[in-house]
């Protein structure tokens, strides 16, 4: 309950914001992201080795100052609020409303208390944007719809697009890792694949920059053509080294 998680947030919060994360060793050459990976589980993991006795006492796991290592309060009841709460303390709750389509109607909880789509995108791309297509649609009327701007470390599948209710873009599909979260009617679940699940051909890549590119200026209408003075925009979405991508040559030959 809101009564019960309101301390449990506190706590969370003096744990985070008094004990800072450990430095991760810095040898000069090291990969930042692996070495920020690191300090992220270590600072998260943090106090497990002191505990004694019972794993589920509320003591376990404590550290000599008494203070819980931060990924317990996400195993406690209420853990799902409290990441709830740090991912908005991160973000920051102006940014979230800003990162909706319809601010006014838009929430990170759904109908029954489900997560909506603003808040599985915050988890796995930072943004709460409210589409889980490539890029922004321009519906008309100067009204846009935004979805994902860059492939993630995560991808996410949904059931909703095999009921054709929705499209998965290609950025969700083709994630860093070979890992995704797919969701279904009422759960969700976790995919992995080998390290050659991602594999994509050049001439694949420059096909799905092209559809990207056209979709930029088509909009949300789908017709399968775009009027004559969008092309400007094509172009823009394209890139300048779009030409040696394909393999032209400067002389036009």
């Amino acid at each position: 309950s809101p009564a019960n998680v309101a301390p449990e947030w506190k706590r969370f919060k003096g744990s985070v914001d008094g004990g800072a994360a450990p430095n991760a060793p810095d040898d000069g050459d090291g990969d930042p992201t692996l070495l920020l990976a690191e300090a992220t589980a270590s600072f998260l993991l943090r106090g497990y080795s002191s505990g004694r006795g019972d794993p589920s006492s509320p003591d376990a796991g404590a550290g000599a100052d008494g203070r819980r290592p931060p990924l317990d309060h996400f195993h406690r009841p209420g853990g799902v609020l409290l990441l709830s709460l740090s991912l908005v303390s991160t973000r920051t709750p102006s940014r979230i409303v800003s990162d909706a389509d319809d601010p006014p109607a838009s929430s990170l909880t759904a109908q029954f208390g489900h997560s909506s789509q603003e808040l599985i995108n915050l988890l796995l791309t930072g943004r709460a944007t409210s589409n889980v297509f490539d890029g922004t649609l321009s519906v008309g009327g100067g009204l846009e719809c935004r979805g994902v701007s860059s492939r993630p470390d995560v991808g996410y599948l949904s059931q909703l697009e095999a009921l054709r209710y929705c499209e998965v873009g290609t950025y969700y599909k083709s994630p860093r890792y070979p890992l995704w979260v797919v969701g279904s009617t009422s759960h969700f679940s976790v995919l992995f694949g080998g390290p050659g699940a991602l594999r994509e051909s050049r001439s694949d890549a420059l096909l799905e920059r092209c559809r990207r590119a056209f979709k930029s200026a088509e909009g949300a209408e789908e017709r399968g053509f775009i009027d004559a003075p969008q092309l400007g925009t094509v172009a823009r979405a394209l890139g300048a080294d779009m030409w040696e991508a394909v393999g032209g040559d400067e002389g036009g030959g």
